[in-house]
């Protein structure tokens, strides 16, 4: 899980940058936010199993399912 965490992190943030100095980052963006999504719904598994705050598991799903949401919508947007 961890090893999937960070991996997703490193990519998501690597994207991120690439799309800040490209002409064109509209066409990396839903990647990032799919990247994005599946991180989310990843630690919110992570921090499931911690059971501390089971509110912050709740948002943390929310956040993660509107993000692929988004990734999806933009593209069909293509």
């Amino acid at each position: 899980m961890k090893v999937a965490k960070t991996v997703l992190f490193i990519l998501g943030v690597s994207l991120a940058g690439y799309a800040l100095f490209t002409e064109e980052p509209s066409k990396v963006m839903p990647f990032v936010l799919l990247i994005l999504g599946c991180f989310m719904i990843l630690k919110s598994v992570d921090e499931l199993n911690k059971v501390k705050h089971p509110y912050v598991v709740f948002f943390q799903v929310a956040v993660g399912v509107i993000a692929i949401f988004a990734s999806y919508q933009a593209f069909m947007v293509k």
